[in-house]
């Protein structure tokens, strides 16, 4: 997926889309061996440890942290204001009043890419480390430089975590 800004517009690859052409045959266009083939992969440890955090888990100075406070309070002198001229039609409620002052710049749409689904179980180490391989290089083709990001539920991500921790050179 890319998330262009208005300075960089991505590159659009196009829309490819399996089975364009219309066929009476009933078959399913095979996919690539570097695709469906799930090398093998397993754990030297059933112990983990979570490597030592290298630097601050946050930033030094909370600099958006202030500003959301801010707003906070612009938010709370606005209500106050409606209050004391007991005035209806001046209530703000917070949802309405951090509408209002947000940028109404809207970003240009991400570029998006689907892959098919593997046809494997998902809870081994194997197919979870091949679908982050899968994931990096189909974020490379789409949006050369771009960091992958996996989303999982708990026990898939608790796998991929300890995949990050025993082949960091690789997948961490």
């Amino acid at each position: 997926m890319q998330h262009p800004s208005h300075m960089n517009g991505g590159f659009d690859h196009g829309v490819s889309v399996l089975g364009q052409d219309i066929s009476t045959a009933k078959s399913v266009t095979p996919l690539l061996s570097l695709y469906t083939s799930v090398p093998p992969a397993a754990m030297k440890t059933q112990h983990f440890i979570a490597p030592v955090v290298q630097c601050p888990a946050r930033p030094p100075d909370l600099l958006a942290a202030e500003a959301a406070i801010q707003k906070e309070y612009g938010w709370m002198k606005t209500v106050t204001t409606a209050l004391q001229k007991q005035s209806i039609d001046e209530w703000v409620s917070w949802s309405a009043y951090h509408a209002h002052v947000q940028q109404t710049v809207t970003p240009p749409a991400a570029i998006n890419a689907l892959l098919p689904l593997f046809v494997h179980s998902a809870h081994s180490v194997a197919m979870i480390r091949h679908s982050m391989d899968i994931v990096k290089a189909a974020i490379q083709l789409v949006n050369p430089g771009q960091i992958p990001v996996l989303a999982a539920e708990q026990p898939l991500f608790a796998l991929a975590k300890e995949i990050q921790w025993t082949w960091p050179a690789t997948h961490g």
